[in-house]
């Protein structure tokens, strides 16, 4: 095993499907402590029993959720050292209709891009916020 990551917390938002689960396999390969952060809770969990992390579910759309997503995350593993912000809008509705931006809404386009566009700002701010500088929150 790789110890690049060795023994550092890491949340992959967006976790649960496609870059975020392989994010997370590898982040668990090379050593990290994963939280497997998805909308899907069932989607978060099946990947956390898989790699042996931990499954968070929230919704990057309501800030009060990210910051229990990183409150959580510092109080049950100590600290916070990695944040991969690979979460978007992409609801069971929109990939059940196979929503195209052809085919979206203006209301549907406009939540995607706040989600989009917030998907980097929220957790990032609220990890500021929550852990103060980078490697404070390290026990």
């Amino acid at each position: 095993m790789s110890a690049r990551f060795d023994r550092e917390v890491a949340i992959v938002t967006g976790g649960a499907g496609g870059i975020g689960s392989a994010t997370c396999r590898k982040l668990v390969a090379e050593g990290a402590r994963v939280v497997v952060a998805d909308i899907d809770p069932a989607g978060a969990q099946a990947v956390a029993d898989e790699i042996g992390a931990t499954a968070i579910a929230f919704d990057l759309g309501k800030p009060d959720e990210v910051e229990r997503l990183i409150a959580e995350t510092v109080d049950g593993l100590g600290r916070l050292d990695v944040l991969v912000n690979n979460a978007a809008l992409r609801t069971p509705e929109a990939m059940a209709a196979d929503t195209t931006i052809e085919t979206m809404d203006v209301d549907g386009w406009r939540e995607m891009m706040d989600v989009t566009r917030s998907a980097s700002r929220l957790p990032a701010s609220t990890r500021s916020r929550t852990c103060g500088r980078p490697g404070a929150a390290r026990s």
